[in-house]
C-alpha cells in the first residue's frame, strides 16, 4: 500500500512540474519575440539615422523632396538609435 502512495506522489511531483514548466516556456518565448522585435527596431532606425545623414551632408534638394531641411536630417541623424 505504500508504494502506492509513494507512485502516486512522484507521479503528482511530475505532473506539476511540467504543468508549471510551460507557463515559464511560454513567457520565456514571448520575452525573446519581444527582445527579438525590439532589436529589429533598434537596426532599422540606425541604418536609416545613418543614411539620413549621409543624405544631409550631399544633397539639398532631396531633402526637400522628402520634406525635410538640413537641420531637421541632422538632428534626426544625430539622434541614438534606441530613440524614436
Amino acid at each position: 500500500m505504500e508504494e502506492i502512495t509513494v507512485y502516486a506522489l512522484k507521479r503528482h511531483a511530475s505532473t506539476t512540474a511540467k504543468t508549471e514548466a510551460r507557463p515559464r516556456r511560454q513567457t520565456l518565448i514571448k520575452l525573446l519575440g519581444v527582445l527579438a522585435r525590439t532589436i529589429w527596431v533598434w537596426l532599422v532606425r540606425r541604418r536609416t539615422r545613418r543614411e539620413l545623414g549621409t543624405l544631409a551632408e550631399l544633397n539639398s534638394h532631396l531633402l526637400a523632396d522628402i520634406g525635410l531641411s538640413r537641420p531637421d536630417a541632422w538632428r534626426e541623424a544625430a539622434k541614438p538609435f534606441w530613440r524614436p
